[in-house]
């Protein structure tokens, strides 16, 4: 089964808004930021999302990374 691959997120921390779809398990995922600094994350269905969480970046590489953990936690608890 497909399930275990990974996402890639590529998200620049410059961005306003970034989306990214997981087909396998069928995970939307949403991270929007009016200043660049303070990013806000909603996960759910195409239909559906909810706010997860609000953080802080330094840099692109902590915003992904940041995204897959959350990510990660929400498949982790997901009941497919």
């Amino acid at each position: 089964n497909n399930r275990g691959l990974l996402m890639i997120f590529d998200m620049k921390k410059e961005q306003h808004f970034a989306s990214f779809y997981d087909e396998n398990n069928k995970i939307f995922i949403v991270i929007d930021s009016f200043d660049n600094k303070e990013f806000n994350l909603r996960i759910g269905t195409l239909s559906e999302t909810e706010f997860k969480c609000s953080f802080l970046v330094d840099n692109d590489k902590d915003l992904n990374q940041r995204i897959e953990k959350e990510f990660l936690k929400y498949k982790e608890n997901k009941d497919f």
